[in-house]
């Protein structure tokens, strides 16, 4: 945290750095050897370290000379052998969701909120080794214990959710560029629903800018201070499952909280790990998250990075690329413009992130501008190549769009 709140100045950015590269880097590098190509499985608030920001020899990034990936654990690389299941639609751009959207009131969206599908086989059976939220301990007589337990499978109640979600005005342009490099059309504002994902089936691609949150309900202990707060103030529930600490804010999130909305009504605004673990991501190669703000959010050890990343694997995606920190508009926009036309062009998935980055470093030298994102999953290219995959095709149903210079 302190080597990326200090990425504006320079002295205090590598004195953390270095302090870090000799705790966590110099004796893997030493055993690595001549390799330049690491994949990482950290663990806990490991999984918040930019190692490609680390400064190496000569106060050079590590980026320079190594290329980075990152794993859940070791047994994932296994998966990295696995048949190729092609997509069967074009890509998901979602952008700049109107956070405030007051979603009592219809709106014109070119997908409106659908039915959550049965959950898929990797969800059901990670729901047996998942614990159940239970009821808080109240007092006896108190006014909470009045009210009925709540049935186990319900969302949680964003009264317990202290979270408020501020604009990201710099992500429309981003989605609608982005959008024609996929050659889609990107969803933007109210479109940006849960029932746009609920819906999706098997993607190719999936871009969404929108904040993320994590959060310390599935830690806090029930009555204590700062456990969550039921609609009529007296202790919330308690969970302790990892998927429901995090996930990515949509469309409403901010009236249903504000609102005090309970269970599954307050969850519509809201995408959680859960949730995604849900989703139809069957072959779909790629998912990018630029705006996550992983380490200004409240994770506890690392557990939120950690369900965020693991339930869009587990719903089926290849790759996930999310940013650390929330990079400035213009910088980002140029590095993911470059990454999407390298992933299009057949490249190695975790090379075509770091060649980006060398290039925007070139530019924008502050690693604030081009070390925030991160690769997960596999990193290698795609052994699928479709006409819709190249620039200047026409996915079904879509205008073609000229490539941005």
């Amino acid at each position: 945290a302190d080597l990326v709140a200090n990425l504006d100045k320079p002295q205090e950015a590598e004195r953390s750095g270095l302090a870090l590269r000799a705790a966590l880097f110099d004796k893997l590098e030493a055993a690595v050897g001549g390799r330049t190509r690491i994949i990482l499985a950290p663990d806990s608030d490991l999984m918040h370290v930019p190692f490609a920001v680390l400064p190496g020899a000569h106060g050079r990034p590590l980026i320079e000379r190594y290329q980075f990936s990152y794993v859940g654990s070791g047994r994932d690389i296994l998966r990295f052998r696995w048949r190729e299941v092609a997509a069967t639609n074009a890509a998901i751009v979602a952008a700049d969701p109107d956070f405030d959207l007051d979603q009592q009131t219809p709106v014109k969206a070119e997908h409106g909120d659908a039915p959550a599908p049965e959950a898929g086989r990797w969800t059901r059976w990670l729901s047996l080794f998942l614990p159940r939220k239970r009821p808080a301990t109240t007092q006896p007589n108190s006014e909470a214990s009045e009210q009925p337990a709540p049935d186990p499978q319900e969302r949680p109640s964003s009264a317990g959710l202290q979270l408020s979600f501020k604009p990201l005005p710099g992500t429309k342009e981003e989605g609608i560029r982005v959008a024609g490099v996929l050659n889609v059309s990107p969803h933007l504002g109210a479109a940006v629903n849960k029932g746009l994902f609920l819906s999706c089936r098997a993607p190719r691609h999936v871009h969404i800018a929108t904040r993320a949150f994590f959060t310390k309900l599935a830690f806090d202990q029930a009555g204590s201070e700062d456990s969550p707060r039921s609609a009529k103030g007296g202790p919330g529930l308690v969970f302790s499952d990892p998927l429901m600490a995090s996930g990515l804010a949509l469309a409403g999130a901010n009236r249903r909280i504000d609102q005090g909305a309970q269970t599954a009504d307050a969850a519509k605004g809201l995408l959680t790990a859960r949730d995604i673990a849900g989703l139809d991501l069957t072959g779909t190669r790629l998912v990018v998250l630029p705006a996550c703000d992983c380490i200004s959010g409240t994770a506890r050890v690392g557990w939120g990075l950690c369900g965020l990343q693991r339930s869009f694997l587990l719903a089926g995606a290849q790759t996930l690329v999310l940013s650390l920190w929330t990079a400035p508009d213009q910088p980002r926009l140029e590095l993911l413009e470059e990454f999407y036309r390298r992933v299009l062009a057949g490249e190695n998935r975790a090379d075509a992130l770091r060649e980006a980055q060398l290039s925007l470093r070139r530019k924008y030298p502050q690693a604030r501008n081009w070390g925030a994102f991160v690769c997960f999953g596999n990193p290698g290219p795609s052994s699928i190549q479709t006409a819709v995959d190249q620039p200047g095709t026409q996915a079904t149903g879509v205008r073609p769009r000229e490539l941005p210079p």
